[in-house]
């Protein structure tokens, strides 16, 4: 069964008391802020995830994701600020299990159990019955595979498997950690058009992941959290513009990128050296090469310099350097 044949019952719900009014966000976050032991691990966080939209919710390690996560479904409560899940409090709503599907939990599996029995557990609290569980299984593609033990699946399958679980409910939200880890190509294409088809059926995701090649060709929009704070909320295209590159001196090079970088900001450009020592640059790829032809003695010219587009790495590494006062 295709994502979009769920669309006409999950209309259905969204007309009832608990789904809100008319287009309104699947989930607000509001100033969340949250301290352990003097520490303030999550600062005044605030953003949405859209209906029929694919959110991307990034950052390093130890930003505080998970944090947030915790306080938005109700399981950490935070020193201030607020969340709505599909309009209420994620405790207010009605059958949760039905409305919002999670999986965030890695090894969540009974390794004894089959596929199918560990879906059979968990359809009772997702409100559906037997059918359910076959159908899910063959929306992930599972079918062939419901009576192994899951402790005999690969890692693929168990992200499969865990989709499945999250998916029981027939629900308005997706909420996934790192699925597509353990996927092989093919794999991952599945899961990118399975993600967009459950979006323009009107449900909305948010996805956590740290494949960011894989999520700049998935998501529609960019949340990204640093030590805690929000460092960008918006659209993937407006954090991809095209005003802006990224140059990488060829290795040997004279000067190496903080020459490459001296010589395009002589030229009144802004530029960024990245962690991985290429060259953000403010400007377009043409006119980051024009401004090393004047290159002073002893700094690469353009030559010896390839300009790349910018992509969603190259923007995580500048927003999370300049967070944490990298090098300008």
């Amino acid at each position: 069964m295709a994502a979009g044949a769920w669309a006409p019952e999950r209309a259905e719900r969204a007309g009832g008391r608990d789904a809100g009014h008319g287009e309104e966000a699947a989930v607000a976050v509001r100033g969340l802020t949250k301290t352990y032991g003097g520490r303030r691990v999550v600062d005044g966080v605030s953003f949405t995830v859209g209906r029929g939209r694919i959110t991307g919710f990034l950052g390093p390690n130890g930003a505080g994701k998970s944090t947030t996560l915790r306080m938005v479904f109700g399981l950490v409560r935070p020193d201030s600020g607020g969340a709505e899940v599909l309009g209420r409090p994620y405790r207010e709503l009605r059958s949760p299990a039905r409305r919002v599907g999670a999986a965030l939990e890695e090894g969540a599996f009974v390794p004894g159990r089959t596929g199918r029995n560990h879906l059979r557990c968990a359809a009772g609290p997702a409100g559906c019955g037997p059918g359910r569980v076959d159908e899910v299984l063959e929306q992930v593609g599972l079918a062939d595979a419901a009576r192994r033990r899951v402790g005999g699946y690969s890692t693929g399958m168990r992200q499969r498997l865990a989709l499945a679980t999250a998916l029981l409910g027939d629900p308005e939200l997706l909420v996934l950690d790192e699925p597509a880890n353990g996927l092989d190509p093919a794999g991952m294409l599945w899961l990118r058009r399975f993600l967009r088809g459950f979006a323009e059926a009107g449900g909305a995701v948010l996805l956590s992941s740290h494949l960011l090649g894989e999520m700049e060709q998935t998501v529609d929009d960019v949340v990204l959290l640093d030590r805690g704070r929000l460092v960008h909320e918006g659209p993937l295209e407006g954090l991809l513009h095209e005003r802006q590159c990224v140059l990488s001196a060829r290795a040997g090079d004279r000067g190496g990128p903080a020459a490459v970088a001296a010589a395009v900001a002589a030229a009144g450009l802004r530029t960024h050296v990245l962690p991985d020592d290429r060259v953000w640059v403010g400007a377009p790829e043409r006119e980051a090469l024009a401004a090393l032809e004047g290159h002073a003695e002893g700094s690469p010219g353009p030559d010896g310099v390839r300009a790349e587009r910018c992509t969603l790495e190259s923007a995580f590494l500048k927003l999370t350097d300049d967070e944490n006062g990298g090098r300008a």
